[in-house]
């Protein structure tokens, strides 16, 4: 699977349902293999929160795993794609 390039940050209302799972797949560099997983701190309707430890930083961090198919089945999409943007602007000491 190929990564996405956007000229302006896209946003749920600006682009349309197909082009979300590319966007939440894109590319940053970094992968599941950068965490050493410790376990599960809990189970939702699309997958599992785990503890993780990154081993670059060697901060721990919690994980959000989800399935892919039951996010788009569920059609949801555009809330998963609100979620990540709210996650990514929080800061947490």
């Amino acid at each position: 699977m190929g990564t996405c390039e956007f000229q302006t940050k896209p946003t749920p209302t600006t682009l349309p349902a197909s082009k979300f799972c590319c966007l939440l797949l894109k590319n940053i560099g970094i992968s599941k293999a950068n965490f050493q997983f410790h376990y599960v701190v809990g189970r939702g309707g699309y997958g599992k929160v785990w503890k993780v430890h990154n081993k670059k930083d060697t901060k721990d961090y919690a994980l959000k795993e989800m399935t892919k198919a039951l996010i788009i089945a569920k059609k949801s999409v555009v809330s998963i794609v609100f979620e990540r943007e709210l996650l990514s602007r929080v800061t947490n000491p």
